[in-house]
């Protein structure tokens, strides 16, 4: 370049010049530098990236490396890993020899990858829960020391069983596996099976399914409630809650179910209500706590056949039937609105109730206005003395001279002139059991005697009247007693 520069300079061309410096670019050289890094690291020998291997292992303590993981320079040492794996299993053509497979193993290298690795780990935890409860009951959200979320991985593989999606991940053996752990696959049949199986229990030890309405079984089953959530549950899906099996059983054990038809009759009536209220009304919008002129309570209904209905919207197994939606439609129904405030609804009749009678301390039986409002108000007693009733709903009733013990006290005033009658007449408080009210009241009052609950007012006037604080022990236990004396 600098010679052609010279020869137009001497001859005075030097126009002809037009630039007198310039610079070669090479664009293949980035190329040709990427291919050469590429080739170096693609290359690498099998000691290299065993050593970069067990680097990584000695900085996080494992080789649960992501597939596209490349170290600092470069190397792609999650897919090398990958392959490795894929070698083994003879996925891929390759060798690897009995010392590199040893030397992998000392740095923990996961064989079965990241997902087989996972179902070890919760398999593991699974036995470990085996081994100390006896079943794989496992309770949802339950978590292991280890902190294994046990309870969550159970529950989706029951969905993985009953969808057939992951059946690459929940393979037959290990199907086999948790069978022969007893996996429970369907929790709805088994709690029912299980429920029913206490129910057979104790038909076969009672020989009827009479019990009191808070019993429950050594294994902590509520059973009372359970057979009559079942009967409840039967009649609100018009009978397709229970297979014929099951009803069948049932029935084999004395619990009576309505017939289909008489359900339907049943519904008939109500419905012939609801038709009336809106023939007079022009529309179904029902207060909650209203009853109908026969006693019916018509508001309860409306809101049960509202829930129900909901409830059952998305179910195959028992929808809510078609023609009861269609003639509740026809008169008005509101399938879907708004949560309305039963308790205010409550509250002004209540209102009402105390600007005509100036009092709402009364008994459960008063029924105003069609409420049951005697009903109403001994339930919020009820919560108050539970600690459940909100501040505000609080204020509202005492704005309404409600008084949270007088009915309490006058009770308990009425069942003590009760037993002082008594006690005047035969001399003592020995209420046979015959005269269950009263002997259960005096049992009650020495169990809160016990328990600290009585006030010094109430301790005073029953021992007025001669009541023996200690609990009499029976005949037979006298006996024992005697006889282990006479032993000792």
């Amino acid at each position: 370049m600098n010679r052609a520069m010279d020869y137009y300079r001497f001859h005075g061309e030097r126009e002809r010049i037009i630039t007198e410096h310039f610079q070669v670019w090479d664009e293949l050289r980035d190329c040709r530098e990427l291919f050469s890094s590429l080739d170096h690291t693609l290359s690498a020998s099998w000691e290299l990236m065993y050593v970069l291997a067990k680097e990584y292992y000695e900085a996080h303590g494992n080789l649960n490396i992501p597939y596209y993981y490349t170290t600092p320079e470069g190397y792609p040492l999650g897919t090398w890993l990958s392959k490795q794996k894929d070698i083994r299993k003879g996925r891929v053509k390759g060798r690897l020899t009995e010392r590199q497979i040893q030397l992998l193993d000392e740095i923990g290298m996961p064989w079965d990858g990241l997902i087989d690795g996972r179902w070890n780990r919760n398999f593991q935890a699974l036995c470990g829960y085996y081994e100390e409860h006896g079943e794989i009951d496992v309770p949802y959200g339950y978590v292991t020391p280890d902190g294994v979320k046990l309870g969550n991985w159970i529950k989706r593989l029951r969905a993985y069983k009953a969808s057939e999606l992951q059946a690459k991940y929940l393979t037959p053996e290990r199907i086999a596996a948790l069978d022969a752990m007893g996996m429970i696959w369907d929790k709805t049949d088994y709690v029912w099976e299980r429920n029913y199986q206490a129910a057979a229990a104790y038909y076969r030890e009672h020989h009827s399914l009479k019990m009191p309405h808070n019993y429950k079984t050594p294994d902590g089953v509520g059973l009372f409630r359970w057979l009559k959530h079942t009967q409840d549950v039967y009649r609100d899906s018009m009978g397709v809650s229970l297979t014929a099996d099951q009803k069948g059983r049932l029935e084999a054990l004395g619990v009576v179910f309505q017939t289909i038809e008489e359900m339907e009759a049943k519904w008939q009536a109500a419905y012939a209500e609801a038709e009336k209220f809106y023939r007079a009304n022009g529309h179904l919008n029902v207060p909650a706590p209203y009853r109908a002129e026969s006693g019916f309570l018509l508001g309860r209904w409306i809101g049960h056949e509202r829930t129900i209905a909901k409830r059952d919207k998305n179910s195959t197994t028992r929808p809510y039937p078609a023609d009861h939606r269609e003639k509740l439609t026809a008169i008005g129904m509101i399938w879907e609105r708004e949560q309305t405030d039963n308790w205010m609804q409550y509250y002004k009749v209540a209102e009402r109730y105390y600007a005509e009678h100036h009092d709402l301390n009364i008994s459960n039986a008063v029924v105003y206005e069609d409420v049951w409002l005697g009903n109403w108000v001994a339930r919020q007693r009820f919560l108050y003395q539970k600690g459940k009733l909100s501040a505000q709903h609080i204020e509202l009733l005492e704005r309404l001279g409600l008084s949270w013990e007088e009915r309490f006290s006058r009770q308990w005033e009425e069942t003590f002139q009760q037993a002082k009658e008594y006690y005047l007449t035969h001399g003592n408080l020995a209420v046979p059991a015959k005269m269950n009210s009263l002997h259960t009241w005096i049992t009650a009052q020495r169990s809160k005697y016990e328990k600290g609950k009585l006030t010094e007012e109430q301790i005073q006037k029953l021992s007025s009247i001669g009541m023996k604080w200690e609990k009499r022990r029976s005949a037979k236990s006298g006996k024992q007693n005697h006889a282990a004396a006479q032993i000792a």
